[in-house]
């Protein structure tokens, strides 16, 4: 778990809360007294992290960040695509953009590359389990 959280780049604390109330099946899978999570489950809690970060609530976050994990399970998020986060009071509004069609967007609060939340997960596992090996 502590892994994962590093990953993610979240506290343990905070990891261990959104996994008590994950609404999601990104809750890592068990075997004797660990918990396992893949490379899609910790981008699921970047993906929370980030979103949370901005004032999104956790539980809308979740369940954003699950569909955005889910469309990358066969594949990793391609280059070009951004979320774009608007919040109006107490409504939040996703759209997935590729970045060419960004000029269309007129007042946008957050722009998420999806590409470089999953390179970044990828690079800081890299890291973590080259210095684990060695």
């Amino acid at each position: 778990m502590s892994e994962t959280a590093d990953i993610a780049e979240v506290t343990e604390d905070t990891f261990r809360t959104w996994l008590a109330r994950n609404v999601s099946e990104y809750v890592g899978r068990k075997d004797g007294h660990r918990l396992w999570f893949s490379a899609h489950e910790a981008y699921y809690f970047a993906l929370v992290r980030d979103l949370t970060a901005y004032g999104v609530s956790v539980r809308i976050a979740m369940f954003n960040a699950s569909r955005l994990a889910d469309e990358a399970i066969d594949f990793s998020p391609i280059r070009d695509e951004v979320l774009v986060v608007r919040r109006d009071g107490e409504k939040t509004e996703f759209r997935l953009l590729s970045r060419c069609e960004m000029a269309e967007v007129d007042r946008a609060s957050l722009f998420m590359p999806l590409a470089k939340i999953w390179q970044r997960v990828i690079d800081r596992a890299a890291i973590h389990y080259a210095c684990e090996a060695a």
